[in-house]
């Protein structure tokens, strides 16, 4: 049991620092996400998607994340 638990953790470590580089080049160098699905529920109706409620909800913790930083 115990070595599951450590390939677990090593997995989602190793995972965790492949992601965080690939969400700081996105945040620095790309359009958020939040932006795209602006644009999406611009041109939709009705009630939002799954996937356009995670999409702000990803928008709302980087916008937390980043006000954090201001002095």
């Amino acid at each position: 049991m115990i070595e599951c638990v450590k390939l677990f953790f090593g997995a989602g470590v190793f995972a965790w620092l492949a992601m965080v580089s690939v969400i700081l080049h996105r945040m620095f160098h790309a359009a958020p996400p939040v932006v795209a699905t602006a644009a999406w529920l611009a041109n939709t109706h009705g009630a939002p998607e799954l996937l356009a409620q995670t999409t702000w909800a990803y928008g709302a913790f980087q916008l937390l994340w980043l006000l954090r930083l201001l002095p």
